[in-house]
């Protein structure tokens, strides 16, 4: 009888253990906005009280926005973003999380699967990678009068295709 009951409580952790584990992680879906999709993804964890979860749209850099509430019951997820005016309602089937987003009394269907979470670096002007259609010279130059060694450093750009160019 004991064996019984200490397999029952094993069980018991277990199924519970694996509800917490199959909700967990990074979940991505589009929504369609008439022709253009906007990806939308949720991070959710499990904490002592229950979820956490933050929302990123990657098309808009808007990453870790936060989800006021996150509850996982039931295979049923329900998420609300109060600053954004929407929420997320959804049922865990077979590996994806089939619901709605609702923003602002607008509702869109939105599948979410879970994926992996991309690094996110934005592209910035002030920022530019190689290879670059000018070319750069460092140029250093020393100011040694009366004694004063200081030293300015600079850098030269100039294009590297001949081509008629405006002036300001």
């Amino acid at each position: 009888m004991k064996t019984r009951i200490c397999n029952l409580i094993i069980l018991l952790f277990f199924v519970i253990g694996s509800s917490f584990a199959q909700i967990e992680g990074y979940w991505k879906g589009k929504i369609d906005l008439g022709g253009l999709q906007l990806e939308l993804a949720f991070d959710i964890a499990s904490t002592e009280n229950g979820y956490s979860a933050t929302l990123d749209v990657p098309a808009q850099s808007a990453f870790g926005i936060p989800v006021d509430e996150t509850v996982f019951q039931d295979n049923h997820l329900q998420m609300t973003m109060s600053a954004m005016g929407a929420s997320y309602s959804g049922t865990l089937k077979d590996k994806v999380i089939e619901g709605q987003f609702v923003q602002h009394g607008m509702t869109f269907p939105l599948i979410l699967e879970k994926g992996e979470k991309e690094a996110q670096q934005m592209a910035r002007p002030q920022d530019p990678q190689p290879p670059f259609n000018y070319h750069i010279e460092e140029v250093t130059f020393v100011n040694e009068k009366e004694g004063n060694t200081i030293g300015y450093d600079g850098r030269i750009c100039t294009i590297q295709q001949q081509h008629q160019c405006p002036t300001v």
